[in-house]
């Protein structure tokens, strides 16, 4: 009898779990990803779409790593 009720009572706390996860994950994405968004948008209307570049970056774009599909088809 015990371990039928621990049974019922492990598949309740499971849904219970499972429901109020989603519950919450929904919740976080609406208010929190959402509301956090529109909050920026209002404050700082450009932020969002703006394009970051570094100037002072100590490193050079790669050259010389051009696709050779023809040199490619040949490796064994």
């Amino acid at each position: 009898m015990i371990k039928r009720i621990q049974f019922i009572v492990e598949v309740i706390r499971k849904a219970v779990q499972r429901s109020l996860t989603t519950v919450f994950l929904v919740l976080l994405y609406i208010v929190g990803f959402g509301l956090t968004a529109l909050t920026l948008r209002v404050i700082k209307p450009g932020f969002l779409s703006k394009k970051f570049t570094v100037d002072n970056a100590s490193w050079r774009e790669a050259s010389g790593y051009d696709v050779d599909g023809d040199g490619n088809l040949r490796q064994s």
